[in-house]
């Protein structure tokens, strides 16, 4: 019976040993399938910032943004800059020495920029399409998990587009009850979304591009026309478990490392 036992047992220490690692490297692996990957910012701006998020000051040129298109004839370039009161430049005319501020949307965090010149309120009272663009990069990060919230409004109103598929639809007919310069708008922009909507979705490699497309109504002069984005939220997971996570696995993975070895001998 002893003889049995002895035998028995080093029948099971032999299997323990045998198999003991590949089970430890089984079960590491199906612990890091399921560890929470890292967040990360997405490195998106709103308008009238610098690379560290601080507002700049009047007549700036938005170092994000760009205008992509236009329907103005002749348009000068692709700048845009940090929007100025018109008693800046003295083309007030009866509007009130701090239009158009006073009927746009405010904001504490961003500042409204205007297509190709420093004087928001110089552009021609025709009235045209401008389409406002910056390009942003999500090398690196899980798509599904990228999601991006903004608040905006634009003079006169404004449709968005993600690489080039159209997230909203505005009748952007100009008239009178279509300004949406007052009150700030949100939208949170998503892989699904994109794709709900009609288009490939967010691009994992390479640039994105997320669009504006304001049209100004024709009006008498002063004719301001602008953008203010805010980004409240602009987040994504990697491909890296948290920092945090990782030395809990190597700790936990030492601790049974040892406990084996201990085991063995």
């Amino acid at each position: 019976m002893r003889v049995a036992s002895s035998t028995t047992m080093k029948l099971r220490k032999n299997t323990i040993q045998r198999f003991g690692a590949s089970a430890v490297l089984l079960c590491t692996l199906c612990f890091l399938s399921v560890l929470p990957l890292s967040a990360a910012q997405v490195n998106i701006f709103g308008t009238g910032v610098n690379n560290s998020n601080v507002v700049l000051a009047g007549g700036t040129q938005d170092p994000h943004w760009t205008i992509t298109g236009t329907t103005q004839p002749a348009a000068p370039n692709s700048n845009t800059f940090v929007a100025q009161p018109c008693s800046t430049f003295g083309d007030c005319g009866s509007a009130p020495s701090n239009f158009p501020f006073n009927i746009w949307a405010t904001s504490s965090t961003n500042a409204w920029i205007s297509p190709f010149n420093s004087d928001t309120n110089s552009l021609p009272t025709a009235g045209y399409i401008y389409d406002f663009s910056e390009n942003f990069d999500l090398t690196g990060f899980t798509l599904s998990s990228v999601s991006i919230t903004l608040n905006w409004a634009a003079d006169n109103c404004a449709n968005i587009f993600v690489n080039g598929t159209a997230l909203t639809s505005t009748n952007c007919s100009l008239s009178a009850n279509q300004n949406q310069y007052s009150p700030k708008q949100p939208i949170v922009i998503t892989n699904a979304s994109i794709i709900a909507a009609g288009g490939t979705g967010l691009n994992a490699s390479g640039s994105n591009t997320i669009t504006f497309r304001v049209q100004n109504a024709p009006s008498a002069a002063p004719d301001p026309s602008g953008l203010l984005v805010e980004v409240t939220a602009a987040t994504g997971n990697t491909g890296v478990p948290e920092p945090a996570t990782l030395f809990g696995v190597g700790l936990g993975l030492s601790i049974v490392g040892l406990a084996y070895r201990r085991r063995r001998s």
